[in-house]
Formats: C-alpha cells, sequence, structure tokens
C-alpha cells in the first residue's frame, strides 16, 4: 500500500472521529448559484432595466453625478452580526459609511456624522437599491419624497451582478476583513469583538 493512501485513510479515521465528537457538525457539497438568481439574470429583464433607468433619468433630469448606489454587508465578530451600509455616487464619490449593531445603534465616521450627497444642479437625486423589503418602507419613501430623491429598485434576484457595491466595493471588503480577523486572532490570541470592527 502506497504512504499516499495510508495517508488517505489515516486523514479519513482522523475526520470520522471528529465528525462523531462533534454530531452537530455534518459534511455538505457547495452548492451552485441558486436557479432563480441564475434565471432573473436574463437579457430581457437586464435591458428593462437599463431602459427603465434612462426612462426615470431622462424624465427628471437626472445627471449622471445625482445617481446613487446604497447596498449593504452583514459583517460577523465574534458570532454577532453588524451591518456595514455604503453609498457611492456613479461619478465614484463616496459617502461615509454607517455601521449598525445587533442593538440597533448607528456610529457614523469618526469626525461625525455622514457625507451629504453633493449636487451639481437643483435636479433630484436618484438612489438605486436593492430590493429587500427594509429598503422601502414607507418612511423611507416619504423621506425619499421630502429631500427630492427618487427610488429605483434594482430587479429581484439580480444583485449578482447589477448592483455595484456588491461587486466593486463588498467583495473586496470581505477579502480585507477575513484578513483582518485572521490578523487580529494571531495577534491577540482571541476573536474580534463587535466593538473592534469600526
Amino acid at each position: 500500500m502506497s504512504s499516499d493512501k495510508l495517508k488517505s485513510r489515516s486523514e479519513q479515521e482522523w475526520l470520522r472521529g471528529f465528525l462523531a465528537h462533534h454530531p452537530e457538525l455534518c459534511l455538505g457539497k457547495l452548492s451552485g448559484l441558486d436557479p432563480k438568481w441564475a434565471q432573473a439574470f436574463n437579457e430581457v429583464t437586464v435591458e428593462r432595466h437599463f431602459e427603465l433607468l434612462r426612462q426615470v433619468m431622462d424624465e427628471h433630469g437626472i445627471p449622471w453625478e445625482h445617481v446613487y448606489n446604497m447596498d449593504e454587508k452583514g459583517i460577523h465578530a465574534n458570532f454577532k452580526l453588524v451591518t456595514a451600509i455604503k453609498c457611492m455616487s456613479a461619478d465614484g464619490r463616496s459617502l461615509k459609511p454607517a455601521i449598525i449593531f445587533a442593538r440597533k445603534d448607528i456610529c457614523m465616521s469618526q469626525n461625525g456624522g455622514t457625507a451629504i450627497a453633493q449636487k451639481i444642479s437643483d435636479a433630484p437625486l436618484l438612489l438605486i437599491y436593492g430590493g429587500h423589503s427594509s429598503h422601502a418602507s414607507p418612511h423611507i419613501v416619504e423621506l425619499a419624497r421630502q429631500h427630492n430623491i427618487h427610488l429605483f429598485c434594482l430587479p429581484p434576484h439580480t444583485t449578482h451582478k447589477l448592483q455595484p457595491l456588491n461587486i466593486g466595493t463588498f467583495g473586496p471588503l470581505q477579502e480585507a476583513w477575513v484578513k483582518q480577523c485572521d490578523g487580529f486572532v494571531n495577534q491577540h490570541q482571541k476573536e474580534m469583538d463587535q466593538k473592534d470592527i469600526v
């Protein structure tokens, strides 16, 4: 018997023993993209989305500098969820992020408050966001109306491709967050606490 087979058998025995001692764990296979997401991201849906976006911008005279995109990312620290909310303009300007802790406390940037969207004219602002139900509560819709902000929801199950912040900001954030947590654990010999996220 080759040493490779012995090693493989030894690893398999170790894994079986480990799983026997930890019944709360189970083996599984990675799943691909959820079929409803794959089905929703199609040429007709995408074309319709951009057609509606152009219509709204043309109808209300909204320049690209007034188009903002908002998204959120859940970050885990010591098994507690913290939500980071980010908003950027189509021309690359970034508002300061907000961090929401499980207790519903909100932490803004260190210099206080959040940046205000910069307007180049009196034209309304357009805020593009994902379709999560918490994003368009009646209170948010009313606030947007009062401040001359048009809300524009991305098509359902397409944010994996159409949400710019999901792809350009939160993807790299996730990679950086994992490295930061690993460095913190190596340095302090404990998991990062919620208060250390900001």
